[in-house]
């Protein structure tokens, strides 16, 4: 049976804004309440877009406590290695507070914190993450944010490395969301 996954953008929603995560909650809520058949929560999830740190997935905790069948994937992911598009030089970077370095290190890093966050943070719902645009190196107009650089040599996001670390200690910038309530 094909597993049915309805997309949120979420990336300003879960910001750091007090009420954070209701839009989304709202969104799926509704889909519920009307019988929607879907197995999944797949959520848009882009530093230059409003989600700021890999912890504002923990946000996700009100929908997570109504719909304790349904599993969690970050569909729709991707950070900058460099400086262009939407964070065009450093002056920008410190305006959107961004949470690693704008260098193929920082890229991973984030990487590293997605990773393990989805997979031990989300109240063990975390299902998957799929970076977006991993391909794209000519054009940086919202964010540079592919896994490889000018020439396709590899970043080091693409390193087994990178996803090594979801499976050892928690990374930088990872985390544990606060357990859900009863």
């Amino acid at each position: 049976t094909a597993e049915v996954m309805i997309q949120y953008a979420a990336s300003k929603d879960l910001g750091s804004s007090p009420s954070a995560g209701e839009r989304t909650h709202g969104f799926y809520s509704a889909l519920a309440s009307a019988g929607a058949p879907f197995d999944s929560i797949g959520l848009s999830f882009y530093h230059v877009w409003g989600a700021f740190d890999v912890a504002q997935l923990c946000m996700l905790r009100k929908t997570a406590q109504a719909l304790p069948d349904k599993k969690i994937y970050v569909i729709e992911s991707a950070y900058p290695y460099k400086f262009g598009g939407k964070v065009p030089n450093a002056s920008a970077a410190e305006k959107m507070h961004m949470q690693f370095p704008l260098t193929p290190g920082g890229q991973a890093s984030w990487l590293r914190a997605l990773l393990f966050t989805v997979e031990h943070g989300l109240w063990g719902r975390g299902a998957g993450v799929s970076w977006w645009g991993a391909e794209i190196i000519d054009k940086c107009s919202h964010q540079c944010g592919a896994l490889f650089d000018s020439s396709y040599v590899a970043l080091p996001a693409l390193t087994q490395r990178a996803f090594d670390s979801a499976k050892g200690s928690r990374p930088s910038g990872g985390v544990v969301c606060p357990p859900l309530e009863n």
